[in-house]
């Protein structure tokens, strides 16, 4: 049997694969561009701070972060293209989310000048009693556990306990996902034992959700302890975290968990399984397929977060805060 690439580009092509490449093209293409130019930048504010070719080490990691988005988008679109490789797909788009998200806390840090800063300002706090009641834990979409963590003043332990409820994403992700492939490769070898660990994918892919869930209530609970400890954020007057905020969910909303709930309206969507060229597919290839398509037009709406999260100012390069600016050739 022809693998699904080769049944899609069968002649003659079907019409709705036909506008589903120029969708996906044209949006990860714009996702790429968008992201290249805005990592390009940050680099060459990094440049300018060092005065050498080397970038600083703010401008590398933020120029990392950013490239996210248009990684996925290049890897959904190849999964577009490449269906039947979904597992591949989907195992290299893990890598880059875990990637991400090892970055997350420092970034949220940087915010109030890193953990250390963050302990300093917290002790002081303590020493002279006046820290007040946070709500840390129990933050959307984990809204639920919210009773169970009612508002109290902030320990150096919460730091640690948040850093790692975001961390343990690039450990479970990681794991989950080389499993699937796992899976996948036995089965095309026709092993014998993958029934039963087919029985377990579910329960592989619950972990991933409530991973990813967790993450996205921890990021929320990190600012909440960071704002408290930035005048500026408390006066209303610096919404650097906020705007990270929302990246970290778009980032796990956009790419992951709602295509994973998108795809059976997609596929319903997609209507009758037959091809233009008679070949047929199958309800997991169309689901896989309708994921890909998902993933594919978040990531430009992730990229378009990162260009208001991450802008190439003076709250990013305080060094260059007299030369940075929308007129900058440089930088432009």
């Amino acid at each position: 049997m022809a693998v699904l690439s080769e049944r899609l580009f069968a002649s003659p092509m079907d019409r709705r694969y036909l506008t589903v490449l120029c969708v996906c093209g044209l949006s990860a293409l714009a996702a790429c561009a968008l992201g290249l130019r805005l990592a390009a930048r940050h680099i060459r504010a990094g440049q300018r701070v060092t005065g050498t070719p080397a970038p600083s080490g703010r401008a590398a990691a933020l120029a990392r972060l950013v490239l996210g988005a248009p990684a996925f988008a290049a890897l959904s679109f190849g999964s577009v293209i490449l269906p039947e490789m979904a597992p591949v797909w989907h195992f290299l788009m893990v890598l880059v989310l875990s990637s991400t998200f090892a970055q997350m806390p420092d970034l949220l840090l940087s915010v109030v000048g890193g953990r250390v800063q963050l302990q300093l300002r917290l002790q002081e706090r303590a020493a002279a009693g006046s820290l007040r009641d946070l709500s840390m834990y129990g933050h959307a979409p984990c809204c639920c556990l919210q009773p169970c963590f009612p508002p109290r003043p902030p320990r150096p332990a919460d730091l640690i306990k948040l850093r790692f409820s975001i961390l343990q994403l690039s450990l479970v992700q990681p794991v989950v996902g080389f499993y699937l492939l796992v899976v996948y490769q036995e089965a095309l070898l026709g092993a014998g034992f993958v029934g039963m660990l087919e029985q377990q994918r579910v329960i592989f892919m619950i972990v991933k959700l409530i991973s990813q869930l967790w993450c996205m209530s921890a990021c929320k609970g990190l600012v909440e302890l960071v704002s408290a400890f930035n005048q500026k954020a408390q006066a209303g007057q610096d919404l650097r975290a906020a705007k990270k905020l929302k990246y970290c969910q778009t980032f796990l909303l956009g790419m992951n968990i709602i295509p994973m709930l998108l795809q059976r309206p997609i596929a319903a969507l997609w209507g009758d399984r037959a091809l233009a060229s008679g070949a047929q597919l199958s309800p997991p290839e169309l689901q896989e397929f309708a994921h890909s398509i998902a993933v594919c037009i978040g990531s430009l709406l992730c990229v378009g977060t990162a260009e208001r999260a991450f802008p190439v100012d003076a709250s990013h390069y305080p060094e260059l805060e007299d030369v940075l600016g929308p007129s900058d050739p440089f930088l432009t």
